[in-house]
């Protein structure tokens, strides 16, 4: 089990809390799963922090966590009523500031 500092605490809970707010309001099991996978990619990338540093945390975990990420907003709008041309391109980590932790 990871051990969470003050901050790392902090990002958990509020993580914790967003998941289980989606199983509550949402009407599809396919986006409750999204969650599920998005927040789990997003633990394995906690954990594999906890134990390396920033450069050598390993691409794969990234990419995992963007694609999951991709799916949940994709199936989010869908079940939102939203149009289905968002540009997930635009999104993406290669589009953020720095994608490292």
């Amino acid at each position: 089990m990871p051990f969470f500092d003050e901050t790392g605490t902090r990002y958990r809970e509020r993580l914790e809390a967003a998941k289980t707010a989606v199983r509550l309001v949402s009407a599809t099991p396919e986006l409750v799963s999204a969650s599920r996978d998005m927040t789990r990619s997003a633990r394995l990338l906690a954990a594999e922090r906890a134990t390396r540093s920033v450069d050598t945390m390993p691409v794969d975990k990234f990419d995992s966590l963007w694609a999951s990420e991709r799916r949940f907003v994709e199936l989010a709008r869908v079940e939102l009523g939203l149009p289905e041309e968002f540009d997930m391109a635009r999104t993406g980590p290669e589009n953020d500031v720095d994608n490292r932790l």
